[in-house]
């Protein structure tokens, strides 16, 4: 992304970057099913679901690291299976639990009660 955020971004940054793509997409169709805008609602919700399509079909669970795991999990883009084997081998360290972002805490924390 060359922005500062993550210096010279790594597979990780990319699949956060990617995940929350589809998070974007996915929160926008559910707003519009709740504005009552039907149509783009079917429109944003199909883009999420070729988008998770596309993500899932070109990566594996275990390149997702924290951060990237958790905007996966909030983006509805994962299985129940999926959520445990990401909370074992990620949201399950209570040292690298913490991100250095507390902007990036936020969707961490959310991700866990997401997870069930």
């Amino acid at each position: 992304v060359g922005n500062g955020f993550c210096g010279e971004c790594n597979r990780e940054a990319q699949l956060g970057f990617a995940a929350l793509l589809v998070r974007a997409h996915h929160d926008y169709a559910t707003t519009m099913e709740l504005a009552g805008q039907r149509d783009v609602s079917k429109k944003y919700s199909l883009i999420a679901q070729n988008l998770s399509a596309t993500l899932r079909r070109e990566t594996s669970l275990s390149e997702y690291g924290l951060h990237a795991g958790a905007n996966l999990v909030n983006a509805g883009a994962t299985t129940t299976v999926e959520d445990k084997i990401l909370f074992g081998d990620q949201f399950n360290n209570t040292v690298t639990l913490c991100s250095w972002s507390n902007f990036n805490q936020y969707w961490i924390l959310q991700a866990l009660g997401n997870m069930g």
